[in-house]
């Protein structure tokens, strides 16, 4: 067996793990810093709306 690899049920095991970790982090942020979430959901919201803005003007530079 080669070094790191973890057979498929504990692989799943450690997934579901860090998933829970993450939505309790998130759950705790969000209680404790409301204002800070809502600032990181409009940063990621941003950052995406301007991600698919710069992919459109490449498809559209790409094609004229």
């Amino acid at each position: 067996m080669p070094a790191g690899f973890l057979p498929s049920r504990k692989a799943a095991v450690v997934k579901k793990a860090i998933s829970a970790i993450v939505v309790v982090f998130l759950i705790y942020f969000l209680l404790t810093n409301p204002t800070g979430a809502a600032n990181t959901v409009e940063l990621v919201f941003t950052w995406i709306i301007e991600a698919l803005g710069q992919l459109a003007a490449f498809f559209q530079t790409l094609l004229s």
